[in-house]
């Protein structure tokens, strides 16, 4: 130390130990340790001149998860390759100043011990003699021709001593003891590096040189400046941290304190950069879709609603319809909004945000990954995106990137290529280059959403079709048949998931097809100058179809929002840009549009117009209004007895329903009540049924009354959008997704019960009500209507399969008899009969709803599984669930043909549903199957098939049939026969030995059945 200080603490040491620090006498400490410094370099390069991918730097280092995926949670990332390779211009000189404490010297030291207030505080420890201190130059070069580069320099040193506390001096007062903490260090007195240079070569590119990738190209820069202090992304990557302080450039490095530890890190960066930009569309609203009845004027006004389907069932009348009690699927929007980001990948580097923008070196190719993916804030879920991403021509601001991207096209700067449609998120890829004469590449994506999938928990299962009663002449039906002539089908599906064509209604010369962002959130509008000559058919009264061809005109322009593939050559193929708008063809493919058009020539066409998303659909009921409410059935069971005695009520999924708005005659349900307004709101609603019954338990007992007059349920609370009850009789309970066959117990609770003596349309009332400030008076400021039917057009698919055990005691067949209403799998809690009044106790198993012909005009797949009444055993007389089916038997006999007596093969046939055989021996009393074949058709090797033991064969029969109440089905039954061995054998029988078949490789299908 030096000796002013070492004369001060000497000449102050009484006085210390008069204010209660007592000097106890000085220490002599060595302390040298090894240290190190270590050096580090790597280059990186421009994307697509190596195979791996670092990220340079990021403004986040939070991470999200998006479809089970991570992502850095990121807007902006500077992204590079990792340079293999490197020749510079010259060797790269790096040198570090080091100012540290002579090692193998001594420290002297004071010991104090303290005082306060009487009480012992501790020792303390005076600096009293420092060891000389030296400099020391330390140098890291990089070779020129090295990329990358690893070194490391020991050294000794003196460390302070490790004794605490360490102070410069001390004091004392009454308050306590205060030690001027020592602070002397080793220390880096200063660094220096190359900061700018040349690049001769790296990763076998040359100034001026160019990078490929697919169709895009980038020009290297030349001169091609590297450096590691000051590149476009501002802060400088020669990095210098120690054991005591922060990572720093070592330009700015003075005075840096370390013990033993001193880190040099650079990384080689290209001097000038470039960016990607990936945009995403606007916020859109979500849209829910249901079940209307289609008043006299027209119910749509986008953007507050469109119309998705429609049923067009009516009345002829005349030499025109009369459109009575058509319905349509309408979908209405929402008060959730539903937000847009992007997720990138490049290179396995994966970044979601709401923009996000890639800086990479000038002179980058590369092939990128991207998606739009939605989020719906208000409900805490992403949800899905149907069919794909794409890139398109107007970005999240409004702005028009047509005239970027004609430039960037023509100058092989941006590649689209097709949408990858696998997985949860739907990417797309695309390639994009940046160079000195092009460095900023913008892009602006869509994907459709599609809220039906949601992600990580499923809060509301979307139903994608209805099945539907509407009425034609008068008559509630679901079979007047629409399409054209030889290909005609009954129309009694609406879809409630399908591209959004906000049009006006359909009128030929009126309609086109609308560009679904320009009209929800303002996006510009981008034409096609195309008009459509649609071939359409006409009703002709004499047949009663639709057989008069005509031609259905719509005139240009047509919106279109979907950039197309079209950089597989330098130009856009037949595309031009002119008065701001941009003109394209329609993308080709019958999964992509929403329809599919035959012109007067009979080619097929697309329209140049596609929607921008897909609504949520919901189950329910028709309704007279566009009111902010969905209602659906859902089946109840009282109890699953016989005899019900003690109520136990149970609703049965899916739900929301697949068939909302059928109902059985005397069969109990509940109501799912769903709030679609866009708005929360805090209300009392009134639930009121047309007719039918409450079944309810009264001191224990299990009694029935007529729902009268009054409301079946009154439910006060605040609805916000997509809440949704379960409802019946005096209560409701929060909604929970029931999956097809799921069930959810309510104990005790009433049931509402359909009338059993009507069959047609039943009104459910709900009533908005509101009440005075006193609370003595109220008023309905609102009322919607809903209807359901009640149905016996009820239906059976009767399915038998004979089983095949290793042990046959008795042939029997097993028979399943599905339930249908309306022509489609339903469910209720219904107990079979059989035969004498044996009961068979109902099952309930999943089963699929598809409307056969919409997947061919629709972009969605229209598919839902829903739950089916069962019921299996084995019937004779008759089968009984909702009416009775007589049984009449059938008898499946076997046939054997000798084939050759020699080799002893027998062909085996049968007549009727036969799908195999299983042959049988009798042993220990029980016949044991020793084969089994199948097809109606099998060849045996019964040459050791003795007389005395004969071969069982058991005829397999598969059987379905369709039946309806009051009908009669003929159900085929397996008769086993005896194949007995009744030719002459030139081996003779052998005495007392039992009958073999032959290997069981020669059960097979003979070449004759064939014939």
């Amino acid at each position: 130390m030096r000796l002013a200080l070492l004369a001060l603490v000497t000449l102050a040491a009484g006085l210390y130990a008069a204010s209660n620090c007592s000097y106890l006498g000085s220490l002599e400490v060595e302390r040298t340790a090894v240290a190190r410094v270590t050096f580090s370099f790597h280059a990186l390069a421009p994307l697509g001149t190596g195979r791996e991918v670092v990220v340079v730097a990021e403004n986040s280092v939070r991470s999200a998860v998006v479809w089970g995926m991570e992502f850095r949670n990121a807007s902006r990332l500077a992204l590079a390759a990792v340079a293999a390779d490197a020749k510079w211009e010259g060797d790269l000189n790096y040198s570090i100043t080091l100012n540290y404490y002579r090692p193998r010297e001594r420290w002297r030291v004071g010991r104090y011990a303290c005082y306060v207030n009487g009480s012992f505080a501790g020792y303390f420890y005076v600096v009293e003699a420092e060891p000389p201190r030296e400099t020391r130059a330390v140098a890291f070069t990089v070779a020129r021709d090295r990329a990358s580069h690893y070194a490391s320099v020991t050294f000794e040193a003196s460390l302070p001593p490790d004794l605490a506390p360490l102070c410069y001096s001390l004091s004392a007062s009454d308050s306590g003891i205060s030690c001027v903490k020592y602070d002397g260090a080793n220390y880096i007195e200063g660094a220096s590096s190359p900061g700018v240079w040349r690049a001769v070569e790296v990763n076998g590119r040359r100034p001026g040189g160019a990078v490929s990738t697919g169709t895009v190209t980038a020009a290297i820069p030349d001169p091609w400046l590297y450096t590691d202090c000051c590149s476009d992304l501002g802060a400088g990557t020669a990095l210098l941290s120690t054991d005591l302080s922060s990572a720093e450039h070592m330009g700015s490095a003075r005075r840096k304190p370390f013990l033993t530890r001193v880190e040099v890190s650079v990384v080689a960066l290209p001097a000038r950069w470039g960016a990607v930009e990936l945009r995403p569309p606007r916020p859109v609203p979500l849209y829910a879709s249901r079940v209307l009845q289609r008043p006299g004027l027209p119910y749509w006004s986008p953007p507050e609603s469109f119309r998705v389907s429609e049923a067009g069932n009516a009345t002829w009348i005349g030499r025109g319809w009369r459109w009575e009690w058509t319905l349509a699927s309408v979908a209405v929007r929402t008060g959730i909004v539903l937000v847009p980001y992007v997720a990138v990948d490049a290179g396995g580097v994966r970044a979601v945000s709401r923009n996000v923008t890639l800086l990479v070196p000038l002179g980058s190719a590369s092939v990128y990954r991207v998606a739009v993916v939605w989020h719906a804030p208000a409900l805490g879920v992403w949800v899905g995106s149907y069919p794909a991403t794409y890139l398109r021509a107007v970005d999240d601001r409004g702005s028009v990137l047509a005239p970027h991207y004609e430039e960037a096209g023509s100058r092989r700067k941006l590649a689209y290529a097709a949408a990858k449609r696998d997985g949860g998120i739907k990417w797309a890829e695309f390639a994009a280059a940046v160079d000195g004469t092009f460095a900023s590449a913008v892009t602006a994506w869509y994907a459709p959403p599609d809220p039906c999938a949601q992600w990580p928990r499923q809060l509301y299962v979307c139903r994608r079709a209805q099945h539907v009663f509407t009425k034609v002449n008068g008559t509630w039906t679901g079979y007047s048949k629409v399409g054209r002539p030889g290909a005609q089908w009954p129309w009694r599906v609406l879809a409630l998931v399908d591209w959004l064509v906000p049009g006006t209604p359909v009128r030929c010369g009126a309609d086109s097809f609308k560009d679904f962002v320009h009209l929800v959130a303002g996006d510009p509008v981008l034409h096609y100058n195309y008009t459509y000559a649609l071939r359409s058919w006409r009703f002709n009264p004499s047949t009663g179809d639709w057989d008069i061809p005509d031609v259905c005109v719509h005139p240009a322009p047509q919106e279109v929002s979907l950039l197309y593939a079209v950089y597989g050559t330098p130009d856009y193929r037949n595309t031009t840009y002119a008065r701001e708008l941009y003109f394209q063809s329609a993308e080709r493919g019958p999964w992509f549009y929403n329809y599919g058009f035959l012109d007067a020539n009979d080619n097929t066409l697309w329209p140049a117009g596609w929607t921008d998303a897909l609504p949520l659909g919901v189950a329910s009921m028709a309704s007279d209004s566009a009111g902010p409410w969905a209602v659906a059935l859902v089946p109840t069971t009282a109890c699953e007895s016989l005899i019900c005695t003690r109520l136990s009520a149970t609703l049965w999924g899916p739900s929301p329903p697949a068939a909302p708005d059928i109902a059985l005659p005397g069969a109990g349900y509940s109501l799912l009540i769903v709030y679609l307004g866009d708005t929360a709101r805090e209300i009392t609603l009134r639930v009121r049924v047309e007719m039918g019954y409450v079944v309810e338990s009264v001191y224990g007992r299990v009694e029935h009354r007529r729902v009268g007059d009054r409301a079946l349920v009154e439910i006060s609370r605040e609805w916000r959008t997509l809440d949704a009850v379960y409802a019946g009789p005096g209560w409701h309970v929060d909604y929970r997704p029931l999956p097809p066959c799921g069930r959810l117990e309510l104990g005790e609770r009433a049931v509402y019960v359909t009338p059993d003596d009507w069959e047609g349309p039943v009104m459910v009332t709900l009533e908005e009500v509101e009440r005075s400030a006193s609370g003595e008076r109220e008023f309905v400021v609102a009322r919607y209507r809903f209807v359901f039917f009640v149905s016996s057009d009820v239906s059976y698919r009767i399915v038998t399969d004979t089983p095949a055990p290793e042990r046959l005691s008795t042939p029997s067949l097993n028979i399943t008899a599905l339930l249908y209403v309306g022509g489609v799998p339903y469910f209720h809690g219904i107990n079979a009969f059989g035969e004498g009044g044996r009961q068979v106790q109902f099952a309930c198993v999943p089963a699929v709803m598809l409307a056969a012909p919409l997947p061919a005009l629709s972009a969605a797949p229209i598919a839902d599984q829903t739950s089916q009444l069962a019921a299996a055993g084995d019937f004779w007389g008759v089968i009984e669930l909702l009416g009775r089916l007589r049984v009449e038997s059938a008898f499946v006999r076997p046939r054997f043909e000798l084939l050759d007596a020699q080799r002893g093969l027998v062909r085996v046939t049968a007549e009727g549903p036969v799908r195999g055989f299983a042959f049988y021996l009798l042993r220990d009393g029980m016949w044991v199957k020793v084969a089994e074949a199948a097809g109606k058709c099998a060849l045996v090797n019964a040459s050791r098939v003795l007389p005395w033991d004969p071969l069982l064969v058991l005829p397999l029969v598969r059987q379905e049939a369709a039946a309806r109440p009051g009908e009669a089905v003929v159900l085929w039954r397996p008769a086993p026969t005896l194949l007995f061995k009744a030719w002459a054998d030139a081996a003779g029988y052998p005495g007392g030995a039992g009958s073999v078949l032959r290997d069981t490789r020669d059960v097979q299908v003979p070449r004759e059945c064939s014939r």
